[in-house]
């Protein structure tokens, strides 16, 4: 499995603020102490999901999909995944502050 991020998309493209937000340093740094990749979540699709680390790398969503619809993985939210590894997982992810929640 490829671990490298398609098409052109590139993490160049966003400046690290965009990536981890001000303030979120400090909440992801006790993960980047386990040996974890902090990160931003660009894309997700089909159990995998695009993160903006030191570069861009795709990584599996298994680790974090809980059954409760309301808690899984967005685009937005901040994580830490796996520096090596094929495939690549998702390990952990802060709680967002924020929702859109459509009626179902």
């Amino acid at each position: 499995m490829d671990n490298r991020v398609p098409g052109s998309f590139q993490a160049a493209s966003y400046p690290r603020a965009v990536r981890l937000g001000r303030g979120l340093g400090r909440r992801v740094a006790p993960y980047a102490e386990q040996g974890l990749l902090p990160g931003r979540v660009v894309r997700v699709d089909r159990g995998q999901c695009d993160v903006v680390t030191e570069g861009a790398v795709r990584a599996d969503t298994a680790f974090v999909t809980p059954h409760d619809p309301l808690r899984v993985i967005c685009t937005g939210d901040c994580g830490a995944v796996d520096r090596d590894g094929d495939p690549r997982f998702v390990r952990t992810y802060l709680p967002p502050r924020t929702a859109f929640v459509r009626s179902t």
